[in-house]
């Protein structure tokens, strides 16, 4: 057999194991692993470096319409960005149109979606809930969209889901086996701490206290419970929100799985301000080591990026008034690096455990494993090769078309000098060499 593409002499790393040999590639796939010698249109010498599965990042917002604006990065600058930073798959989100069905927010971002150069799944965000809609979600699962996503506040901005109505929903989503996916904080704490704070983008993190994420956790853990569905928590920020699933893990049997963001687990309130403004926001250092041991013990199985990424003259519009910022930070392309720099040299985890975060964890939760987040004979071709050493981080070398960086000066290893996604090459010593090749990924659910 001829092959497209063979890696040869790689260190081969996966989350179940380490080996070194030679990966071919063909029409997309894997088709063997092992020691190749047969012929192939490209030869890739990995000479020793570090091979990874392409790594998955579930929750990105491209080309997102938010705080009357736009997000920096549409589907064409974010997967380009995301590739630079080993991504091959992203999850994103629908967005909800006035008066569409759930199956119209879907046909409409999947046509958005179609300037990637990755592969993309997504979730469907529901708001403005009635019972009249419950064929929704079964309409959505048989499109290939089986998580759907709730927010617990944002009332202001119509997008919250009040708790019968969670419940509802929850029932309908655990017939067909999807993920309620929830951005879980109190609105009631948020609406009365945001009208006391002074409004200037440094008092921000003061408005949205941490005990309204331990609060809204507790919430939907319990309709979890009485319901069956498989609950996601999004964006774990705070040491009262890692409780808070603690107690949920203990007391009950509920399907959980929690997700946490590079900047809650590298910077705390003391670098927030109007550009670092996210929600929830940054949090103090105590918060910041509860997360990482939750991400040691496995309360937080996966790490994923909320790329959601505005420039600096977007983000002025709040400089009176912190309630006018476009929240949300560029990060799909610095997520790998700084996950895997700081819990491994900083908190002693060991690289494999790291790459389960970003790999086989996200993909089997998901329900697109093993066609994601494992080098096998079978999956999709899509291979991360790590560079050997670091490399320092400004905006000048990232790719959003945000233009800045939180991690501006940061010194980071693991970003990749290969980047393979279903057999194509995107990235390759640092240039981008891709060709328009995402395709729509579904993931998981039954479809009755």
């Amino acid at each position: 057999m001829k092959y497209d593409i063979v890696i040869k002499n790689a260190d081969i790393l996966t989350p179940l194991e380490r080996f070194s040999g030679d990966i071919a590639i063909k029409d997309e796939k894997i088709v063997t692993i092992g020691t190749i010698e047969k012929y192939a249109d490209i030869e890739i010498d990995a000479n020793g470096r570090i091979v990874l599965p392409g790594l998955i990042d579930v929750h990105v917002h491209f080309d997102l319409r938010v705080s009357n604006t736009t997000t920096a990065d549409d589907f064409y600058t974010g997967s380009i960005s995301a590739a630079f930073g080993g991504i091959t798959t992203v999850i994103d989100f629908t967005d909800p149109l006035p008066h569409a069905t759930l199956p119209e927010c879907i046909s409409k971002r999947l046509e958005v979606a179609k300037k990637s150069f990755i592969d993309y799944g997504l979730h469907a965000v529901i708001v403005n809930w009635e019972s009249s809609r419950k064929e929704e979600i079964k309409e959505a699962v048989e499109m290939g969209v089986a998580s759907f996503k709730f927010f617990t506040t944002y009332s202001e901005s119509e997008r919250r889901t009040d708790t019968p109505a969670l419940l509802e929903c929850f029932k309908e989503i655990a017939k067909y086996k999807g993920i309620a996916m929830v951005h879980s904080e109190d609105d009631e704490i948020v609406r009365e701490f945001t009208q006391k704070t002074k409004k200037s983008p440094e008092n921000y993190p003061y408005a949205r206290p941490s005990i309204a994420e331990g609060l809204a956790i507790r919430t939907v853990s319990y309709l979890a419970e009485k319901t069956g569905v498989k609950l996601h928590i999004a964006h774990l920020s705070s040491e009262e929100g890692v409780n808070a699933v603690k107690e949920a893990v203990k007391n009950s049997k509920i399907d959980i799985s929690v997700e946490t963001a590079p900047h809650y687990l590298w910077l705390t309130k003391e670098e927030a301000g109007i550009y670092n403004s996210v929600c929830p926001p940054l949090r103090e250092k105590k918060d910041r080591l509860a997360l990482w041991e939750a991400v040691k013990s496995g309360i937080i199985s996966i790490v994923s990026s909320d790329h959601c990424a505005f420039t600096k003259e977007q983000k002025d519009i709040g400089k009176e008034d912190f309630r006018k910022i476009p929240y949300g930070l560029p990060g799909v392309e610095t997520i790998w690096p700084l996950f895997y720099t700081a819990g491994h040299f900083s908190y002693s985890i060991p690289i494999q455990q790291l790459l389960s975060f970003m790999t086989i964890n996200p993909a089997k939760r998901f329900g697109i494993y093993p066609k994601k987040g494992v080098i096998a004979p079978g999956s999709d071709a899509d291979i991360v090769v790590l560079s050997e050493g670091s490399r320092l981080v400004t905006s000048g070398v990232l790719h959003s078309a945000s233009e800045y960086t939180p991690y501006e000066g940061a010194k980071l290893y693991g970003f990749p000098d290969i980047v393979i996604s279903r057999g194509h090459i995107l990235v390759k010593d640092g240039r981008f060499e891709g060709k328009r090749s995402g395709k729509f990924i579904r993931t998981g659910g039954i479809r009755e």
